[in-house]
C-alpha cells in the first residue's frame, strides 16, 4: 500500500485568533494525507497559541513579534518537513478532504501551485473567494465573493 503524502501546514497567529484551535484541529484531522502544523506566533494576543506548545504534530515558533505575512510564512516554511507545503490562514477551518484534493492537483506535472475556494464561515454555501483576480499592476481582490459555491466547478 502506498504511503499517504505528507503535508506541513504553516499557520500564522496574529492578534486575537478565535478560530485558531478549530483551524489547527481541522488540519490535523485531514484525510488521506499525513499533516503536521507549524504554528507561527506572529503577534497572537489572546493566549490561544500556548495550548499547542505541547500538542503532538504541532510545532510552535516565534516569540510574538509580527514578521508580516511573508516573514511569518517564511519562518514556518523553513521548519517544514512534509513533501508539500500549505499556507493556511489562522481563521480558516478546512474540510477533511481539502489537503488531499490540493495534493492531487499539485502532483500533476503541469501544476506548480494550487489553491482552494474559500467559503464564508457562517454561510459555507457562499464563497469568500473563488480565486483572486489580479490586475496587471499588481492589485488583487477576492473573486466571486458572496456568490453560491455550487455555481463554480471544482477546478478552474
Amino acid at each position: 500500500m502506498m504511503e499517504a503524502p505528507t503535508v506541513t501546514a504553516v499557520v500564522l497567529a496574529y492578534g486575537p485568533e478565535p478560530l485558531i484551535g478549530d483551524c489547527v484541529e481541522a488540519l490535523l484531522a485531514s484525510r488521506d494525507v499525513s499533516c503536521d502544523v507549524v504554528l507561527v506566533d506572529n503577534g497572537g494576543t489572546d493566549g490561544r497559541i500556548e495550548h499547542f506548545r505541547t500538542r503532538e504534530r504541532v510545532t510552535v515558533v516565534g516569540h510574538g513579534t509580527n514578521l508580516g505575512f511573508a516573514g511569518g510564512c517564511n519562518l514556518g516554511a523553513r521548519l517544514a518537513t512534509g513533501d508539500y507545503l500549505a499556507l493556511v490562514n489562522g481563521d480558516a477551518v478546512i474540510d477533511p478532504d481539502c489537503l488531499s484534493r490540493l495534493v492531487a492537483v499539485v502532483r500533476r506535472p503541469e501544476v506548480g501551485l494550487a489553491g482552494a475556494s474559500i467559503r464564508l464561515y457562517d454561510q459555507p454555501d457562499l464563497l469568500n473567494s473563488g480565486g483572486n483576480t489580479f490586475h496587471f499592476r499588481g492589485f488583487s481582490w477576492c473573486g466571486h465573493i458572496n456568490e453560491p459555491a455550487a455555481d463554480f466547478p471544482a477546478e478552474m
